[in-house]
């Protein structure tokens, strides 16, 4: 690059950069910074705002995309699709498209990666102590253990994608 002439000795791109710059809208307002609470945490967001949104319609349009995340799937929430899902009898379950899109996702990371990532380890999780019912630290009877790790398995959750 030494041998190539900068635009200040040219003069003539930074004169078209001078033109076009003067041409261009005006810059964007500074970002906006938003933030709420979601899932026992905060969330923040900074961005720039299109012409004729207001940080308030921002903020309720991520905050309503994060509720929908937690009445879908939720562990903690005893009212969300998938703790219904995880309390439902063997059979066809009907799921929401996000859901079912997540689900499909975790699935073909568990084929993926040859069950390393398991998406049913819920009842262990929960035999832990580390669910939504937490509990002092101990750790579960090997009876327990058994119990959970038979309520798991990937290989048993199937997505009908014709329904």
């Amino acid at each position: 690059m030494a041998n190539s002439p900068s635009y200040a000795q040219s003069g003539a791109p930074a004169t078209a950069v001078r033109v076009a710059y003067g041409a261009m809208p005006a810059m964007p307002a500074a970002p906006a910074a938003l933030a709420g609470a979601t899932m026992g945490t905060t969330w923040s967001a900074r961005m720039a705002l299109p012409a004729g949104r207001t940080e308030a319609a921002a903020r309720r349009a991520i905050q309503a995309a994060l509720d929908e995340v937690v009445a879908q799937m939720s562990t903690w929430e005893a009212d969300s699709d998938i703790t219904r899902y995880n309390q439902a009898a063997a059979g066809w379950q009907e799921l929401p498209a996000g859901f079912f899109h997540v689900l499909s996702h975790a699935l073909a990371l568990a084929g993926d990666t040859g069950g390393a990532y398991d998406p049913t380890v819920g009842p262990l999780v929960n035999a832990w102590g580390f669910g939504p019912h937490q509990r002092a630290f101990e750790p579960p009877a090997p009876a327990a253990i058994e119990a959970a790790r038979a309520r798991c398995g990937w290989r048993r959750v199937q997505l009908d994608t014709d329904r």
